[in-house]
């Protein structure tokens, strides 16, 4: 828990993600999100911004919440409690305690281990970092839609096809060019809406080598 940024500094400057990105990467609804903004466990929006920006820790928060109410009920104060603890472990560490089955978190008065849902953060943000890092948006491919780099791959098409039950092992056939994490990547990238434009013209693919 102590690690949360200083473990991990490629993740500290991403402070960008949005309520689609943060729903995604946490595997809650857009809903949740944005109820925990309205009940200010979430903070606002920064002075002069037009949207609400999330950082890795707030995917940990999330992802915490998901593991602890399987077998708890988390209040609101104690969902506030427990995302302040989060964002204030260097300014006031002795909140949290390390025992022999995790940490205790001493402002709730509670004792779970965290590990699972913290490794599961950890992985989720560092793949859509790379994966951000592996697309391109060019208008004279595919009319702009993104794709991965150096490639005619839409990568939302490959994203809406796994998320319609076809198996990876199909895909990758299809596109041999991409692995695993392209894949996993292509899945959160298809959850999120469309940037806001004009209507894009109806994509016609083929296989690679066809």
């Amino acid at each position: 828990m102590v690690i949360i940024s200083g473990a991990h500094p490629e993740l500290r400057p991403w402070r960008k993600l949005s309520v689609e990105e943060i729903a995604a990467l946490s595997e809650v609804s857009p809903r949740r999100v944005w109820q925990e903004l309205e009940e200010g466990i979430l903070p606002g929006r920064t002075k002069g911004r037009t949207r609400h920006s999330f950082g890795p820790r707030d995917v940990f928060y999330f992802r915490l919440v998901r593991h602890l109410e399987k077998a708890l009920t988390l209040t609101q104060s104690v969902r506030r409690e427990l995302h302040e603890a989060i964002y204030r472990v260097h300014e006031h560490p002795s909140s949290w305690l390390k025992t022999d089955t995790g940490w205790e978190l001493t402002p709730v008065q509670a004792s779970f281990d965290a590990r699972q849902p913290f490794a599961e953060s950890v992985k989720k943000v560092r793949l859509f970092i790379h994966g951000k890092r592996r697309i391109e948006s060019r208008p004279d491919i595919l009319g702009g839609e993104p794709v991965f780099k150096g490639t005619r791959i839409a990568v939302r098409h490959v994203g809406d096809l796994l998320l319609k039950g076809v198996p990876r092992a199909e895909v990758q056939e299809d596109f041999p060019r991409l692995d695993d994490e392209d894949l996993t990547f292509a899945t959160l990238f298809a959850q999120l809406p469309r940037p806001p434009g004009r209507p894009r013209k109806a994509l016609v693919l083929r296989r690679e080598g066809a």
